[in-house]
């Protein structure tokens, strides 16, 4: 299986990966406590992922190396993912949306078929009220920026 076509298998299927320890990089978050960060998470989050194109040297010149989606967490620990993939994508060429479990620990967030620091693991680098960076397999960087404040509990228009 190429690299390529193994990609949409570890964004949006949970249980493929167990987690490994990617370095000794800080989290950055606005708050310290893991229960605030789990608040923060919670709710509809637009999505970008992205990767260096160095890392695919021999594709095709028509290739991108960025994709757009959307996370929606709930505060019940599941997760629905939704991914927009297009021709020419090295994610994925359609769109698909999956819907597993979430779990945050420190410096994880995991996604799997089952709650618990199992499945797919993303490194944490940032986690705040408007934006969320992620790291997959130290080459794949996911960006989530808040999509509807008044959804999380905030008050404001729209």
């Amino acid at each position: 299986m190429t690299k390529q076509s193994l990609l949409p298998v570890l964004l949006i299927l949970a249980g493929i990966l167990y987690a490994c320890d990617s370095g000794n990089q800080s989290t950055e978050t606005a708050t310290s406590s893991l229960d605030e960060r789990k608040q923060l998470i919670a709710g509809d989050w637009e999505a970008v992922w992205s990767t260096d194109p160095s890392s695919y040297e021999g594709l095709d010149s028509a290739t991108r190396y960025t994709m757009n989606g959307r996370f929606e967490f709930g505060h019940d620990g599941q997760v629905t993912v939704h991914t927009y993939g297009y021709t020419h994508c090295v994610f994925a060429a359609d769109t698909h949306a999956h819907t597993s479990y979430w779990t945050l620990t420190d410096d994880y967030l995991y996604l799997g078929d089952e709650p618990g620091p199992k499945g797919i693991s993303y490194k944490v680098a940032v986690i705040n009220k408007d934006q969320i960076k992620l790291k997959l397999l130290n080459d794949t960087d996911l960006t989530l920026y808040q999509a509807n404040a008044h959804k999380r509990g905030k008050k404001g228009k729209k």
